[in-house]
């Protein structure tokens, strides 16, 4: 699947009047019917923007999603004077990007191991399952202290990056750096004593 480019917001006007720039500028108030009736306007066509390249009705619902939720948070900041639509599906372009690189690197990860598993030999009733390993990695981050755990959860399960996860504990985000590598230390020692698949391997690819 291609990856489409990075782009940046583009700059066009709206116009004096225009319904985008009326409900935009009710939008940086916290208007909440505003923020409805952008939702309204714009779902449908960034469905199927996300749809063209996934093909996937919960990723696709999941894309739109994640666009609203960036609007909501950047509610103050946006400009009505730009255009409301070329900001919208810009975002939704960088989200999509993000989730297909994303999508590619658990794809490859998942091949790996799936031909790992597929070479393990004489396997007994007792052995690990994929169950097992996932698990294992589980009890791995359960036994992070709360503040490293948390870290590393809006991380891993949450795509957050360092500066949006020390934004929102107000830490900083050499802090946020440090407690990841402490975390991604342990969590790989416990793997590699109770696992028998190479840590970096199941860290990497582990859905927690």
């Amino acid at each position: 699947m291609e990856i489409p480019a990075e782009k940046s917001v583009e700059t066009k006007r709206n116009p004096a009047g225009s319904p985008d720039r009326q409900l935009v500028e009710r939008l940086r108030t916290g208007d909440a019917l505003a923020y409805r009736s952008l939702y309204l306007i714009y779902h449908k066509r960034l469905y199927a923007f996300a749809y063209s390249y996934f093909k996937s009705r919960e990723i696709s619902e999941e894309i739109v999603h994640d666009v609203f939720v960036k609007i909501w948070e950047w509610r103050e900041r946006l400009d009505e004077k730009y255009s409301f639509n070329s900001f919208i599906f810009t975002t939704a372009r960088n989200i999509i990007i993000d989730t297909l690189r994303r999508y590619s690197v658990e794809q490859l990860y998942r091949k790996e191991l799936q031909y790992r598993l597929d070479a393990l030999h004489n396997r007994t009733e007792d052995e690990l399952t994929f169950a097992d390993y996932e698990a294992i990695a589980r009890q791995a981050v359960e036994k992070l202290p709360q503040k490293r755990q948390v870290i590393f959860t809006l991380s891993r399960q949450h795509h957050m990056s360092y500066a949006e996860i020390a934004q929102s504990l107000g830490i900083s985000q050499k802090t946020v750096e440090n407690q990841m590598n402490k975390a991604l230390k342990f969590i790989k020692e416990y793997l590699s004593k109770h696992a028998d698949l190479t840590a970096a391997l199941l860290l990497a690819f582990l859905p927690f």
